[in-house]
């Protein structure tokens, strides 16, 4: 007898069996009733084993509309909210996007997380929109979730489980049924642990019918989360990697199962991928940054943007064969540092249909620092950028406070500081005299990762025998940032400032120096730092800056005059710090 003429037979039965109350008498579970034999008098000839099927009657309803109302519909790859949203075009990312795809449908992969990382404005929400809309082609997509720090809806992990739990019931009729039988047994699961939610209403479930019986109808097995780092809560991000890495990962769930997460590197995500992390050795890990060179693909994504806005524009200059040429192009590709949020930023102001594309394409080309565009072509970044340095500097000086300054400050005299080569490598150089050392530098950027990296020095290692550290910008872009008042807006600190930390320091180190009898060591450091000149240059000595504590410049005088080997800095130095001196009474 076929499933089909079974599902028939036992519905017909059922309907001519109901009781006054219009329920079939039932000792099951509530939802869920046994298939019995005394349905089928007149079938002979079959055995039915272990068989359940889903009564859709009212209570199902009820666990059903329970579901509902936990559910972020614009957390789902094609939700309304999310109308047109970035993905990669036909040409560019294919390696990354042809590596994930090549995974997911790989049944003996012998991981079943694929944890994508990558800088602020890398792409990788474009590409996890690319690859679940192909997944979602192939009928393997089982469930996505999107998070969005600007919407209260999905920036939290309140609702990821009843979202993914919602569309693997719609994949299967049974499993809805199970689904909504366990929201009916604890209407409050949602309330309870990431973990135990997880393997109530998707693990278990799941698990259930995974069984020969159900063999011929597989269900989609593709699970996308997308911005990890977009939930506000940090310890959310931890709990929700746990609750996958133990149950969504289990035996109990088909082999084939992948769950592909997207995220920038940030605490959580870094954390668990690092050899003393639960995810290491469990997930499969892409560096975007890493692992692709994003330069080609940005390339091809503007030319084809740019014939677009020459096709549909009215100024003829826009419409010369070449336009905007091969040079530009490039400056611009050089400007993105990998990252495609630059050119898309870049392209959306270019493209605004009531102003020349010829115009704003030069007002982009030769902004600096201090420039005022009026129409702001770089919105967007400069979002991305406030938001990851704001939350990033209140973590920093609730774990610093006051002792290791303010961290914008820090970041822009890291910048600042004059290469230096005198019995040590730059970098290490730039860390002492910042007082990065001991693991400070690590602190620095704990929640910096989507715009800095912290690198080892290849043939350069610390006191201790480790490899020395330097940072590395991801973004070009992000010092230009900092620099720019009307950008940087509440988080600009001016350079003046961070002179003064930087002249503090030179005071610091060469006082340390004084009292522990390495004075000569100090001032080589100090004079050949050349941080005179380069102040001078520049014409940023502010002379009121360093008024308010003349003690410092009075304890340097001594220092640059206790030595020969300071005269030519204190022939330099001495006019016009007697001059700040006196002007001083």
């Amino acid at each position: 007898m076929s499933l089909k003429k079974l599902f028939d037979s036992l519905r017909r039965t059922k309907s001519n069996g109901e009781n006054r109350s219009g329920r079939a008498r039932s000792q099951s579970s509530p939802g869920l009733t046994p298939a019995s034999l005394t349905f089928f008098p007149n079938a002979n000839a079959f055995h039915i084993g272990s068989f359940q099927y889903y009564e859709n009657g009212g209570r199902g309803r009820e666990g059903w509309e329970t579901l509902l109302k936990h559910v972020a519909p614009n957390a789902l790859y094609d939700s309304k909210s999310r109308f047109d949203s970035p993905k990669c075009d036909e040409d560019t990312r294919q390696g990354v996007n042809h590596e994930i795809m090549h995974w997911i449908q790989d049944s003996g992969s012998p991981t079943r997380t694929l944890c994508l990382t990558g800088a602020a404005g890398a792409g990788k929400s474009a590409i996890q929109q690319t690859i679940a809309e192909r997944c979602a082609e192939l009928s393997i997509l089982a469930a996505s979730f999107f998070f969005s720090a600007a919407d209260t809806t999905r920036n939290g992990v309140e609702p990821v489980v009843a979202t993914i739990a919602y569309q693997l019931a719609l994949a299967s009729p049974l499993l809805k049924g199970l689904i909504c039988a366990a929201v009916e047994r604890d209407p409050l699961v949602f309330s309870r642990a990431l973990r135990t939610q997880v393997d109530t209403l998707i693990a278990h479930p799941v698990g259930q019918i995974q069984t020969p019986l159900h063999a011929s109808e597989p269900l989609p097995y593709a699970i996308l989360i997308d911005g990890l780092d977009e939930c506000r809560d940090e310890q959310g991000r931890v709990e929700l990697l746990l609750a996958i890495h133990q149950c969504l990962l289990s035996a109990s769930l088909p082999a084939h199962f992948k769950i592909f997460i997207a995220s920038r590197p940030e605490h959580a995500i870094f954390t668990a991928l690092q050899p003393t992390g639960f995810l290491h050795g469990q997930a499969y890990h892409i560096r975007l940054n890493q692992a692709y060179d994003a330069d080609s693909d940005i390339q091809r994504f503007l030319w084809r943007r740019f014939r677009t806005i020459a096709s549909q524009t009215s100024d003829p200059r826009a419409k010369e064969i070449g336009w905007p040429g091969e040079k530009i192009v490039n400056i611009l590709v050089v400007n993105a540092s990998g990252q495609f949020i630059y050119a898309a930023t870049t392209i959306k102001y270019i493209s605004e249909r009531r102003s020349s594309p010829v115009d704003r394409l030069h007002a982009v080309i030769s902004w600096a620092p201090g420039t005022s565009i009026p129409s702001r072509p770089f919105a967007a970044l400069d979002t991305l950028y406030h938001n990851i340095l704001s939350k990033a500097g209140d973590n920093y000086l609730a774990l610093e406070g006051n002792r290791g300054g303010d961290l914008v400050t820090i970041l822009r005299a890291y910048d600042t500081i004059p290469d230096y080569s005198y019995g040590m490598s730059t970098w290490a150089w730039r860390t002492v005299f910042l007082n990065l050392t001991h693991g400070k530098l690590e602190t620095l950027v704990s929640d910096l990762r989507s715009l800095i990296d912290v690198q080892q020095v290849e043939g350069f290692t610390s006191d201790e025998g480790n490899l020395e550290e330097r940072l590395h910008l991801y973004h070009k872009s992000f010092f230009d940032f900092l620099e720019d008042p009307d950008r940087a807006g509440d988080l600009y600190v001016p350079e003046s400032e961070v002179v003064a930390m930087v002249l503090s320091l030179c005071f610091s180190h060469l006082t340390d120096a004084f009292l522990s009898m390495r004075l000569e060591p100090a001032i080589r450091r100090f004079t050949r730092l050349g941080m005179w000149e380069r102040l001078k240059e520049r014409n940023i000595l502010d002379k009121e800056m360093l008024r308010n504590d003349i003690s410092l410049v009075e304890s340097l005088l001594r220092i640059l005059g206790a030595h020969d080997l300071a005269r030519d800095v204190a022939a330099e130095t001495r006019p016009w710090f007697t001059d700040l001196a006196v002007s001083k009474e």
